[in-house]
């Protein structure tokens, strides 16, 4: 059995694309700048079939690509051709919104959730997720946690990793980390929640997150200034 087979076996063969048509849509960045064709690309649809995959492609050497809504700007989400054999693992189809809790001010989503389905989610229950920027239309949970993206709300708000309570995530070994607890004063050990945000799934793939929400906002001002 190659290792493709074997990957197909552990996230269903429907979930699995390796003709160049069908790949297309991964191979390149939105812009065109950065291109590059992967030996397939993974499609799982729970934590458990992440983390599967992990350990498959870990013990077959196969590089890992994590992609999201594919809206950054410096390629992260595109194969390398120059560098070692590579699969891209997308994680949209992990895209459901476990739970919104209004009195907690809390959200468990997956990774594959747009960001503006999060914000409608908790603007539903008259809470605010706060961050927001140009691309939150596209850009997935799981995508802006992996960078720390901040948007046009950080000064107030912080960045994702400042309303992010807990997470889960598939780790390269074929373990799946639960930590999706809400608790805002914990001081029972180690954070290791911030070991990934911001790793740009380097150490482990993100597969749902507890988030926090705030008040809504009861009146916006827009102001022009000139610099």
């Amino acid at each position: 059995m190659t290792s493709l087979d074997a990957l197909a076996e552990a996230i269903g063969p429907r979930n699995i694309l390796t003709t160049a048509e069908d790949m297309a849509p991964y191979a390149v960045d939105w812009r065109g700048s950065y291109r590059g064709t992967p030996q397939a690309v993974l499609r799982p649809g729970t934590a458990e079939e992440v983390a599967a995959a992990l350990r498959i492609a870990t013990q077959a050497g196969l590089a890992v690509v994590a992609a999201g809504g594919r809206t950054g700007l410096a390629g992260g989400a595109v194969v390398r051709d120059s560098g070692p054999p590579a699969v891209v693992l997308s994680l949209e189809r992990l895209n459901r919104i476990r739970d919104v809790d209004a009195r907690d001010f809390s959200v468990v989503a997956e990774a594959g959730c747009i960001v503006q389905q999060v914000q409608q989610a908790a603007v539903a229950v008259d809470r605010l997720f706060p961050i927001a920027w140009g691309a939150q239309g596209s850009a997935q949970i799981g995508g802006m946690l992996s960078t720390n993206a901040g948007g046009i709300r950080t000064i107030r708000w912080g960045n994702a990793r400042d309303l992010v309570l807990g997470l889960e995530v598939a780790l390269p070994d074929g373990r799946v980390l639960h930590d999706l607890r809400r608790v805002r004063k914990d001081n029972s050990g180690y954070a290791l929640r911030h070991l990934f945000i911001g790793a740009e799934g380097t150490l482990g793939i993100i597969t749902a997150a507890a988030l926090r929400l705030v008040p809504p906002l009861r009146a916006v001002e827009t102001a022009f200034v000139a610099v």
